[in-house]
């Protein structure tokens, strides 16, 4: 008996070991993927490849971030999302951000990350008209931005998504899409909520002209233009502190591109109008079209592109066509598409009017072969778009039967892996019964013994109930339910406050949702009715800060980076714009003047 208990327990050991170094070998696989993570990310090498960036200096950036990444100033995640931005950048390579970010996704990102990677590949879409993927990634990024308590960031993707679904045919979604963005964009006094207001509002009148409704695109139309009025009188009232706010010298750009547009869309609108009595049809489109060149959007070329179907319509050939002939030089050789059809009918409807039947005979050829030739290519587009589907639909098949294959391989494994854990169990619990037949009588005393302490415990508390000590903190919470918003504003601010929790960059509404059981919409009426603040990420960013402040004061030997990190904020960059936005210097500057006050 005792030789095959040993013999069990040398199997024991054996399998104890195999397992061990099996969970030894898993944990190093697994923490090579993410070992690049334990490294910070250095806000200034991120300015640095954005100024390359801007300077289309693409391999310069590529350059730094991989030298950053080496010395580990990087981690690899930041480096892929550097390197996917650098992509982005040049519309050359822009089609290779998809293979760039879509694995990043598989990784453990935090919000942001994965945030700053969703916008990316929706970005990527838009550019190469890929509406599948951009209402893929856009349905994610949504839910991802009310994950972190962030809808209004969600209306502009949102709008985008609206008028993809109206390119692929389901119009009527696609107008309840734009519909629910504009209506939660209205009203709210934020520079995010006002770009995405005017996004949705553009989304919906290209859509509503396209459908020839151009009476309903007028009303969008002067919205636009009645929004950015009231922009550029209040802009510090819009000021959120968003990354995409206007600097003050951005601003009045940003304010005539779309005050541009929006003349030029209403301009449009009106002279398409053919029912409605033609004075005061032509009247209204001359005035917007008057307006329209009075912005510096009219002077560039994708102003001249947008308004030129309206100089058609407006008899504007001086204007006209002195803009076809700048189109065709910078087409050159790139002819088989539809807007050079469109410019070719246009010349040779001009001509026809002015009675040039020569040139206008040369149009009107030319613009028939051309139609051929898309036809052709459509045809021939469509073909190729069909094998296309049909490899990427086999593609898809021969990947699920691999996973199918790996599945049905791991399911096998794990079944081994359980026969040898239950078998393992037996044999211990086959040996641990053996022992304890052994010792019966001394485990029936201190059973007995037991049992007589727990009886005499038992009427201790019978007598004089106690409860135990967590217990007591969970029965002396107040009961939140009852609290009226003010009253929980200041319960949960005690407890951000004195357990400094916004020291936390990972902070979020999630933990006190976790922690007291609330819904966040609980929350978030706290904050926005029960303060002063209006939300949550404003209160936590008004506590941040107000630490900064102590640091830069008390604090002279510690950097403005090492500051901001110790405030909580992850980004440098993000509190650099929050202080100024709230005390109207940089950090530095503030130091600077409070050093010369304390001398």
């Amino acid at each position: 008996m005792k030789q095959n208990i040993t013999r069990l327990g040398v199997c024991v050991a054996l399998f104890v070991g195999i397992m061990s170094a099996a969970g030894i070998l898993l944990t190093g696989c697994m923490g090579s993927g993410t070992a690049g993570q334990d490294y910070p990310q250095n806000d200034s090498i991120i300015e640095v490849v954005t100024n390359y960036l801007l300077a289309e200096e693409y391999d310069r950036a590529r350059m730094v971030i991989d030298s950053a990444e080496a010395a580990g100033t990087l981690s690899h995640v930041s480096a892929e999302i550097e390197r996917a931005h650098v992509l982005a950048s040049d519309e050359a390579t822009v089609a290779e951000v998809q293979t760039r970010c879509a694995p990043l996704l598989e990784l453990d990102l935090t919000l942001d990350e994965q945030a700053e990677v969703l916008d990316l590949l929706i970005y990527a879409a838009r550019l190469r008209d890929d509406d599948a993927r951009l209402l893929q990634y856009g349905m994610q990024y949504i839910d991802l931005c009310h994950q972190m308590g962030e809808s209004v960031k969600a209306l502009a993707t949102q709008a985008r998504m609206g008028a993809a679904l109206i390119r692929l045919g389901r119009t009527e979604e696609g107008m309840q899409a734009i519909n629910e963005a504009i209506e939660q964009a209205d009203g709210v006094r934020q520079f995010a909520a006002l770009d995405a207001g005017i996004l949705a509002k553009k989304s919906m009148i290209r859509a509503l002209l396209d459908a020839a409704r151009y009476d309903e695109a007028i009303p969008f139309c002067e919205s636009i233009i009645t929004y950015l009025q009231d922009y550029e009188a209040q802009p510090e009232v819009y000021a959120d502190g968003s990354n995409e706010l206007p600097t003050d010298e951005r601003r009045p750009g940003y304010i005539d591109f779309y005050r541009g547009q929006a003349y030029a869309f209403m301009a449009y609108a009106y002279a398409s109008l053919v029912e409605s009595p033609k004075s005061k049809v032509e009247s209204q489109a001359r005035e917007a079209l008057r307006l329209f060149e009075q912005t510096n959007y009219s002077n560039t070329f994708n102003g001249k592109k947008l308004i030129s179907s309206t100089w058609f319509m407006l008899d504007q050939y001086d204007r006209l066509l002195p803009f076809y002939d700048e189109l065709q030089t910078r087409w050159g050789t790139d002819t088989i598409h539809g807007d050079y059809a469109v410019m070719l009918k246009n010349r040779a409807l001009i001509a026809d009017e002015r009675g040039i039947k020569t040139q206008s005979a040369d149009y009107w050829k030319r613009f028939a072969a051309l139609q051929n030739q898309l036809h052709n290519a459509e045809r021939l587009a469509a073909a190729q778009e069909s094998a296309a589907r049909f490899h990427e639909q086999e593609q898809q098949y021969a990947l699920e039967q691999a996973e199918a294959q790996k599945r049905r391989i791991t399911l096998i494994a794990v079944t081994l892996a359980a026969g040898v854990v239950l078998i393992t169990l037996f044999v211990v619990l086959l040996v641990y019964q053996l022992r304890m037949i052994r010792r019966k009588n001394d485990v029936l005393s201190q059973e007995i013994a037991e049992n007589v302490r727990n009886k005499a415990q038992y009427l201790t508390l019978k007598w004089h109930p106690e409860l135990p000590s967590e217990q007591k903190d969970r029965e002396s919470m107040p009961a939140l339910d009852g609290m009226n918003d003010a009253e929980l504003f200041e319960f949960l601010r005690t407890v951000i406050v004195n357990e400094q929790l916004y020291l936390d960059p990972q902070f979020s509404r999630q933990q006190l949702m976790d922690r007291f059981g609330l819904r966040k919409e609980r929350i978030g009426a706290a904050f926005a009715r029960g303060s002063k603040y209006g939300s949550l990420p404003a209160f936590i960013n008004e506590c941040r800060l107000a630490k900064s402040v102590r640091l830069l004061t008390e604090e002279p030997q510690m950097t403005i980076g090492d500051i901001a990190a110790a405030c909580g904020y992850a980004n440098l960059t993000t509190f650099l714009s929050n202080f100024k936005q709230r005390y109207t210097l940089t950090p530095s500057e503030f130091r600077s003047q409070h050093i010369t006050k304390a001398k």
